[in-house]
Order: C-alpha cells, then structure tokens, then sequence
C-alpha cells in the first residue's frame, strides 16, 4: 500500500486531524513541513501554481486529494 503524502506545517490542527485520521485508519502516511521539508512556491508550483495556498495538501499514489475535507470523504468511502 502506497503511504500517504501531507503537506504541512507546524502548528497545524487541520493537519493534525489528517495524520490523527491515517492513524486511526492503520493507513501509512509521510509528512513533510513547510520550511524543513518543502518551501510554499515548490509547493504551489506542484498544485499548478495557486495562489492561495492552505495546508494540509494531501496526496496518494501521486494525485492530489486536497485538503483534510478532502481526505475524510475519501476515507468514509473507501471504509
């Protein structure tokens, strides 16, 4: 099974609420923070170039989920 990518940062709830969610799921998840692991327009340019940026951002298997909204719908679906 593929983990999980989060794009975060400190002091997050929203993405405390998706690692919290993965967890809870026994499903794998890799997080990586803003500033340490990734910088915004690296970020924004994987998204296609947003403007306004929000975190968490959320991918699998290399497409893009979204947010922590996004996550939860898919993994009410899925389980």
């Amino acid at each position: 099974m593929n983990k999980y990518i989060i794009y975060g940062k400190n002091d997050c709830s929203w993405c405390e609420k998706a690692k919290k969610l993965l967890e809870e799921k026994g499903l794998p998840y890799e997080e990586l923070k803003l500033g340490i692991d990734y910088e915004r327009d690296e970020l924004a340019a994987k998204l296609g170039g947003v403007e306004r940026l929000t975190v968490p951002q959320i991918f699998h298997e290399g497409i893009h989920l979204g947010n922590y909204e996004a996550l939860r719908n898919l993994i009410e679906k899925m389980y």
